[in-house]
């Protein structure tokens, strides 16, 4: 009988360092489970490594070694986890491009990064044709094997009958660069996190114990592979375990019940955004959640409200953490059996973290709100090309977000430094503020922003989006926060808006866009 996996012989299957062995050995132990489905196409995890050592075979030929960088600009697609861990198989480093930047804005990342080789498709043509216009020199990598018009930068994609058979790596340790995650920008250039293997294998291990992920769970994964936070902590975990995951191209509401429906996946995450549009949508109106043995949420503050309309419809395995690029997506949970009792909460941290409250460099009390600081082995080696800026201070990462913590050692978030509102001397936080606005279940989207005020300081402002069809007005808005807030925390002003807010690739709403077009005049 024709064997089903490859064949290797005992030195093929020494262990070797690296996120990327984790294919090789799954591939070993489970060859025909499928690592990967994507619509009608799926791809077991003996043919996930065959095709690694392919698209691997093809890098090096192009002159990618350890240390190495390549860009990936690319949808969610069935190639593009065995690019990622062909890149990373080369101990090479991984950049992925966020898909909702500018030409500019990716010119940037791309001069920072200088990657040798650009991997994409043709749903990008534009974009690569000007990247190729600022360096002649970038290797291109179509995974359609399509080139942009006017270019010969194209080098060839590997042919799924190609030569996949293991050749001999450079060695490297877990402490060796996987990736270049850059982060979000809400509030400035993006700079890029180094990510190391250790870290990603940490919080992999990490969100495995604490979250109960197994190796017969099915993960659904429909938000961005380019983000950070799903590559990191969405992916890599159940990588790491030899699950199946089922990819979306995108996270639209009727895909994502579509396949709650036929798949029945035991697990799903995305931003409180994505989870706002299918509560409201009709597909999503009757589906049967019971397949789901843990949900969570991530990226931004999850409104109480929306966890609250989960659980009215029998889904009780909500989890809910708290992360940043440089802590790989995730450092905190709040495990199902809490959300009730801690709602609002972001947890407790995770096995391999350390999560602190630090008030003028020192440990805050509890209930005392101070910055948010993260320590352990999850958290990123430095930012590139930026030797002599660091947010880490004697081995804690100054997150920039506020909280405290209550008694029982329960963190909560209450916004961001650079957005806390100091009105005639009180400090507002506008999340607080916000999951007041939430209650509503006509309000779409809220945004608590602050303006110089000659009086106060700064006045307190509300920019709400009313739901789809439904009657928001200002005096309901009015009438909910007077019930829940202190004076001084209520919307000096409450404006409507009619146009959906900025968001970043995860979600997050870009404040700093808000406000700027607020003191413009020009937000509608």
């Amino acid at each position: 009988m024709t064997p089903t996996h490859i064949v290797r012989t005992a030195n093929d299957l020494r262990f070797r360092a690296g996120v990327s062995a984790w294919i090789t050995r799954h591939a070993d132990r489970t060859p025909t489970t499928p690592a990967i489905i994507m619509d009608d196409a799926q791809l077991s995890y003996s043919g996930f490594e065959k095709r690694v050592w392919q698209i691997a075979r093809v890098l090096r030929e192009n002159g990618i070694t350890r240390g190495a960088r390549v860009a990936v600009l690319h949808k969610n697609h069935l190639e593009f986890l065995p690019t990622t861990m062909a890149i990373l198989r080369l101990g090479a480093i991984f950049v992925p491009l966020n898909l909702r930047l500018s030409n500019a804005e990716m010119a940037t990342l791309m001069a920072d990064s200088t990657p040798k080789v650009l991997i994409s498709s043709s749903d990008y043509r534009d974009q690569v044709t000007h990247l190729l216009s600022q360096d002649p020199s970038l290797i291109v990598l179509f995974t359609d094997d399509v080139s942009p018009s006017g270019t010969n930068a194209i080098a060839e994609w590997p042919a799924t009958d190609a030569d996949g058979t293991p050749f001999p790596i450079e060695t490297f340790d877990e402490d060796t660069p996987a990736g270049l995650f850059y982060t979000s920008g809400t509030t400035g250039l993006p700079k890029g996190a180094i990510i190391t293997h250790n870290n990603i294998r940490s919080v992999a291990t990490s969100l495995t114990v604490d979250v109960g992920f197994n190796r017969h769970d099915r993960p659904m994964i429909s938000l961005p592979l380019s983000v950070s936070g799903t590559m990191l902590a969405g992916v890599m975990p159940f990588l790491h375990l030899g699950c199946t995951l089922r990819i979306l191209e995108q996270a639209a509401p009727e895909s994502i019940s579509e396949v709650i429906r036929t798949y029945r996946p035991t697990y799903m995450a995305s931003v409180p955004t994505v989870y706002k549009s299918l509560l409201d949508h009709p597909s999503f109106s009757n589906l049967d959640l019971s397949c789901f043995t843990k949900v969570l949420s991530a990226a931004a503050p999850m409104p109480i409200a929306l966890i609250e309309r989960f659980q009215q419809r029998g889904l009780e395995v909500f989890v809910q953490g708290y992360g940043l690029t440089e802590s790989c997506g995730f450092s905190t949970c709040l495990l199902p059996e809490d959300a009730i009792r801690k709602a609002g909460s972001i947890g407790k941290p995770l096995l391999y973290s350390d999560v602190r409250i630090f008030n003028e460099d020192k440990e805050a009390e509890a209930g005392t709100i101070g910055e948010i600081r993260v320590s352990g082995p999850s958290i990123m080696a430095g930012y590139w090309n930026r030797p002599d800026e660091s947010a880490i201070v004697d081995g804690w990462l100054c997150t920039g977000d506020l909280g405290y913590a209550d008694e029982e050692g329960y963190l909560y978030v209450t916004g961001r430094m650079k957005d806390m509102i100091v009105t005639g001397g009180y400090n507002v936080y506008p999340a607080e503020v916000e999951n007041v606005i939430h209650k509503l279940d006509a309000v779409a989207e809220a945004s608590v922003i602050g303006v110089p005020d000659e009086r106060w300081g700064e006045r307190v402002i509300a920019l709400v989006r009313a739901q789809s069809g439904r009657d928001l007005t200002e005096e309901s808005i009015e009438r909910v926060c007077a019930d829940a807030l202190a004076d001084y925390k209520r919307p000096k002003e409450i404006r409507l808006v009619k146009d959906e807010f900025p968001v970043n690739a995860t979600g997050k709403i870009i404040k700093k866009r808000l406000q700027d077009a607020y003191v413009s005049g020009t937000l509608t």
